[in-house]
């Protein structure tokens, strides 16, 4: 809710006023995590903080790990390789305006067919995703086809507006393994 709010320019208490006190629509407006996966071209933007959902689905990828480290801070982690990578604006040292996702196709929980997951450590890494398929959605095609895959996406943006200025991959397209 904190990441909605900052994007939306308002407090977290605003964002869940809506669903405290709103009308019904308001109210439904804050979605509780709870996803159903299984539908046809589905495109889900939700990390596992926010859903359970979503957080089962990336526990069940082979090649990258979403997990929380010692130090509180979210990662996204290559299983092959045990490349950790964590977002730039949580460095303790030195925070810079980059944020880090995920960008994945994933199996439906029914086995019938796949749905596409994007999940920043940060709202804003959503963005970048979002930047980074506009700009390379045919190379990725090219890589993975229809198959699942996953992918770790960087995004830099203005600090004030939250603006992507621009998106790049910090990984391949990680094809997974089908029976």
């Amino acid at each position: 809710m904190k990441a909605a709010a900052e994007l939306m320019g308002v407090s977290r208490a605003r964002v869940a006023q809506p669903r405290d006190d709103g009308s019904p629509p308001e109210r439904a407006f804050p979605t509780t995590g709870e996803i159903d996966l299984d539908h046809e071209d589905l495109i889900v933007v939700c990390g596992p903080k926010s859903s359970h959902v979503t957080a089962e689905a990336l526990g069940r990828d082979p090649k990258l790990s979403f997990e929380t480290l010692p130090d509180g801070r979210w990662a996204l982690t290559e299983r092959d390789s045990g490349t950790v990578h964590t977002s730039p604006s949580d460095d303790p040292d030195s925070p810079a305006p980059e944020d880090i996702a995920y960008l994945g196709r994933l199996p439906r929980p029914d086995g019938q067919g796949t749905f596409l997951l994007i999940a920043g450590i940060h709202a804003v890494g959503s963005l970048g995703v979002a930047h980074f398929l506009a700009e390379n959605i045919t190379d990725i095609y090219q890589e993975a086809g229809t198959k699942p895959f996953s992918m770790v996406i960087a995004a830099d943006y203005e600090p004030g507006t939250k603006t992507i200025l621009g998106s790049r991959a910090l990984s391949g397209v990680l094809l997974h393994e089908t029976a």
